[in-house]
């Protein structure tokens, strides 16, 4: 994980709320995704906000929309906002 990397958690409504800082890599895509799986079945929405996101590194995105596909159907809905939102959200999603 890209050792500037954060990801901090709220719960509010039945919500998740997420908001990632730092640089995004292989290994954080690894961490966020887990979140999503851990939380996929107990929350509404997950949001993702990305706007604290310094850098993607294209192997992150690439890992993680791997990875949120075999979710597909079985997840909360994951809404994905700020200035990296287009960048980091798989086009499916």
């Amino acid at each position: 994980m890209a050792s500037n990397f954060t990801i901090r958690y709220q719960r509010n409504n039945g919500n998740l709320y997420i908001n990632l800082k730092g640089d995004f890599d292989g290994s954080s895509a690894q961490v966020l995704f887990d979140a999503v799986k851990r939380n996929c079945e107990d929350d509404q929405k997950i949001f993702i906000d990305t706007s604290g996101l310094r850098r993607v590194h294209p192997f992150g995105r690439d890992v993680l929309k791997s990875n949120l596909s075999s979710l597909k159907g079985k997840t909360a809905r994951v809404i994905f906002t700020g200035e990296n939102s287009e960048v980091l959200a798989p086009e499916s999603y």
